[in-house]
């Protein structure tokens, strides 16, 4: 409760019956607490809403130099929350990313940044983290033997011309690894 005296919160609402509710951002933590008219502010909850890790951050390792024949047995993809830059503090959008697993057990995280750029980061170190406060929306077993190289020159192809929107480049990357009979069933999903 000593951080939370010195500190401004960003939400102070009060009841009618004088319930006052607060919510302190203190770096990577939301505290939400609750105070009865004249009474103690009592802590209620405590989040964490640390903005992920940039992908390019460092990776846990290189990837073997035959890397680019190993075929994809896992796609997944994610949406987290993610700060709108220049927006106020409760400014929050989303992010969509894609995680890509190889049977040698490489995973590749691959995304469209803010600046419209693809990102490709090979065995990224805060991977677990990242998808631990992510949602993800969409996983599949990948029996197709698509490989890394394919992969590559699909992101390759999807540079040339208009980057698509976050959500359309995960869901297009999605469907290519995971082969044709995963985007048959989107789009019949979508039709409905």
């Amino acid at each position: 409760m000593d951080h939370l005296a010195g500190s401004t919160p960003v939400f102070d609402k009060s009841s009618e019956e004088g319930l006052q509710f607060r919510i302190y951002r203190l770096g990577s933590l939301e505290v939400r607490t609750t105070k009865v008219h004249e009474g103690e502010e009592v802590i209620g909850a405590v989040f964490s809403i640390c903005a992920s890790q940039t992908p390019k951050a460092a990776a846990r390792g290189p990837l073997p130099a035959d890397w680019e024949q190993e075929k994809i047995s896992k796609v997944s993809s994610y949406v987290e929350h993610a700060f709108v830059q220049g927006g106020d503090a409760s400014s929050l959008g989303c992010r969509y990313y894609l995680v890509l697993e190889t049977e040698m057990g490489n995973k590749i995280l691959s995304e469209r940044l803010s600046d419209r750029q693809l990102s490709w980061v090979e065995n990224p170190k805060e991977l677990e983290d990242r998808n631990s406060l992510a949602k993800l929306t969409r996983s599949e077993t990948c029996s197709t033997g698509v490989t890394v190289r394919d992969m590559v020159e699909y992101r390759m192809k999807q540079t040339k011309g208009s980057t698509p929107s976050s959500k359309r480049y995960v869901k297009a990357t999605f469907n290519r690894a995971a082969g044709s009979k995963s985007t048959r069933k989107n789009y019949v999903m979508e039709k409905r």
